[in-house]
């Protein structure tokens, strides 16, 4: 394939401008759906499924429950998805392109290609798998990965590896040559709260378990004489409902972007999360603690990898002490594993795979 010859190759994409942005320069030629709009990329619709998707959109945001389960709802939804799938067929999309597949503009336009025969996509938009469920697996025709390191831990886990591929990612793309681990301005991450869970089977997360996470911090912390930190919850999350419950002189809330954090901070404290990776990225070490509870996390779920200890380059502490032995003696996550998070430097060549 050449510049010139993916131009032919339309391209449905709801993902990411970081990603459209790649896949444009890449050469294909790439719209957004009606319901996911941004300046990167125009839309391709008509004007009739236009006002549909808006019509849908406004009902799930403002109608009650009766009214969504009522029969004149499913009727507009099939109205929809009948009218959508035949736009998509005269377009001639050579595939789909997600960042999610639990939305239902998502889930219809999956559902949509795979009744087309045309193949689906998911980018995903993290860096460091926490949970996993097999049947996750059948709602996309392909997964990309940023790095062979999380495929692996799919495979461990029963995924088939034959569905995923790996691209690295557009903003990570200068490994450091050193990490800064000191204790005068430290970063932490809060256990968060799922709140929707994409999976069929899930625990039943206790929220005081999340508080819980940030005391044990603070213990260990004023032992090693730190005084306070700066927190940072999970956007999704509201700093207001932790603030009633923990100590606001030692956690003071982190009020700029993550990547402005980043840059203030000598050391990173948190659970498993992708903010791993940006934290190694930005030169800053990140110490994982995921204290156990009867062998589970926290809050219940699975110990899965790949942070799961059983990489000596990745140290994980399970319980104070160990977290205690960590900063002591500065256990720093080894910069080199990051070519194996974040593939150097970024391929798309899966598009010209999957579209072949």
């Amino acid at each position: 394939f050449t510049i010139k010859s993916r131009k032919k190759y339309k391209i449905l994409s709801s993902a990411a401008s970081t990603w459209n942005n790649e896949i444009k320069k890449a050469g294909y030629n790439s719209r957004r759906p009606p319901w996911n709009l941004n300046k990167d990329l125009r839309i391709d619709t008509n004007y009739e499924i236009f006002l549909l998707c808006r019509k849908i959109d406004h009902c799930f945001k403002y109608k009650s429950f009766n009214y969504l389960v009522s029969d004149k709802f499913i009727l507009l939804l099939d109205e929809f998805y009948n009218k959508y799938k035949n736009f998509c067929r005269n377009k001639q999309y050579r595939c789909l392109v997600v960042s999610e597949y639990n939305s239902f503009f998502s889930k219809v336009a999956l559902s949509i290609f795979r009744d087309l025969s045309k193949p689906s996509i998911f980018l995903h938009h993290g860096g460091v798998p926490t949970f996993y469920e097999k049947n996750i697996q059948n709602r996309c025709d392909y997964f990309v990965m940023w790095g062979k390191k999380q495929i692996n831990s799919y495979s461990k886990m029963g995924y088939n590896k034959n569905k995923f591929y790996v691209s690295g990612h557009p903003s990570y793309t200068e490994i450091p040559k050193k990490l800064k681990f000191g204790l005068n301005n430290i970063l932490v991450i809060n256990k968060s709260l799922l709140g929707v869970h994409p999976m069929e089977k899930f625990p039943n997360e206790d929220k005081g378990n999340a508080i819980i996470y940030l005391y044990s911090l603070q213990n260990v912390l004023k032992k090693m004489g730190v005084e306070n930190v700066k927190l940072k919850v999970h956007p999704s999350e509201n700093f207001n409902w932790y603030k009633k419950y923990i100590d606001s002189n030692f956690f003071q809330r982190a009020g700029d972007n993550i990547n402005k954090c980043l840059d203030k901070a000598d050391l990173v404290i948190g659970p498993a999360s992708t903010t791993i990776i940006d934290s190694l990225f930005n030169g800053v070490n990140y110490v994982i603690y995921e204290p156990k509870i009867k062998n589970k996390s926290i809050l219940g779920w699975d110990i899965t990898p790949p942070i799961d200890g059983k990489d000596p380059r990745i140290p994980v502490a399970f319980n104070e002490d160990e977290l205690i032995n960590i900063l002591k003696n500065k256990l720093k996550i080894e910069i080199s594993i990051l070519n194996e998070f974040v593939k150097q430097p970024l391929d798309l060549t899966f598009f010209e795979k999957i579209i072949k």
